[in-house]
């Protein structure tokens, strides 16, 4: 009874006291362990603020998702010939390879991502499509300080969430647009809220942003903005 003295009922010491301490500690370790893998697949489920794991990319980024978010059809309102475009957060590349189809050897796509192994990949598919000499990958520290370019397109494609300093991106990529130049965001509805929405369009007016339209991306909640042209 002796575990029981203060009111709380403490495993740890009855297992001290148990001729079957030996299993007892082995099913506790083991316990421990699932707990720790729960928690673990409870970020991979997105409940969890985080960054999405490289490994994971794939689940998603394959011959699959075209049926369900076409590249094409989702970027090719905002491409033209020439342009420079910013990919931010662009994992394995599945935007910037279709970005570069669009834009042509006089433009350029400038992907950014804080993994390197995504940016690895990313360059192993530009290498075999021909396309090394129109996307640039940059390995970011989590903000946009190392980019000087001037931009026409910017997309945030499931990443904005990710984000600790939202505005602070959002005003950097703000000042590299162009004047009229456009910038779409896209977030999970699995792991967003209208209410976070609403506040992300909010954020954005207050950078200086115009609200355009809502294009309709399947499993997303998007938005589309510009920089007002200098009159």
């Amino acid at each position: 009874m002796g575990a029981f003295k203060s009111g709380m009922f403490d495993p740890g010491r009855v297992f001290r006291c148990s001729p079957a301490k030996p299993q007892m500690f082995t099913a506790v370790k083991k316990l421990r362990k699932k707990i720790f893998m729960l928690k673990k697949i409870k970020k991979i489920l997105l409940f969890e603020k985080h960054t999405c794991p490289w490994w994971l990319a794939y689940t998603w980024d394959n011959r699959i998702r075209p049926f369900f978010q076409n590249a094409d059809i989702i970027l090719k309102p905002y491409m033209n010939s020439g342009i420079t475009a910013l990919d931010v957060g662009c994992g394995m590349g599945y935007f910037s390879i279709h970005m570069s189809k669009y834009i042509g050897e006089e433009g350029k796509v400038i992907s950014v991502d804080i993994q390197k192994e995504m940016l690895e990949i990313l360059k192993r598919r530009t290498e075999k499509s021909g396309l090394d000499n129109i996307i640039k990958p940059i390995l970011s520290q989590g903000d946009l300080s190392g980019i000087s370019e001037r931009i026409d397109f910017a997309l945030n494609f499931w990443m904005l969430h990710e984000v600790d300093s939202q505005k602070k991106m959002v005003k950097q990529i703000y000042d590299l647009l162009n004047p009229g130049g456009k910038y779409l965001i896209a977030e999970p509805i699995i792991h967003t809220s209208n209410k976070y929405f609403e506040s992300i369009i909010e954020m954005c007016n207050e950078v200086g942003f115009i609200v355009e339209s809502n294009p309709k991306i399947t499993f997303s909640r998007s938005v589309l903005l510009s920089k007002q042209k200098v009159v």
